[in-house]
């Protein structure tokens, strides 16, 4: 495989695997159901460490790009939960995404 092809590969499944990992933990699950979550993401957050390790020389890119696509997929997703709550139903999206960004609850 050259190296075009590899970064190529790598790219994609980093971005897949980086909005998975977003969607689990930015999905506002409650009970069991939110430890799972928790378990997936930090089993993919797992997997790509690994292989951004055994990759490190061609790659060097892939641990910084997870982390801001996973960020940015959990801060939108947790965002768009946001709209069915009472103080928030008449804000636009993206005032619920800065406040999603916020230390205050």
């Amino acid at each position: 495989m050259s190296e075009v092809q590899l970064a190529t590969v790598v790219c994609v499944t980093t971005a897949a695997l980086a909005v998975s990992a977003g969607l689990s933990f930015g999905a506002p699950l409650t009970g069991p159901a939110r430890w799972m979550g928790v378990a997936a993401g930090a089993l993919i957050v797992g997997a790509v460490t690994a292989g951004g390790l055994a990759l490190a020389s061609q790659t060097p890119w892939v641990g910084p790009m997870f982390a801001i696509v996973t960020g940015a997929t959990a801060v939108l997703v947790s965002a768009h939960a946001r709209r069915d709550e009472p103080g928030f139903r008449s804000e636009p999206f993206w005032r619920r995404v800065r406040m999603a960004l916020s230390t205050r609850r």
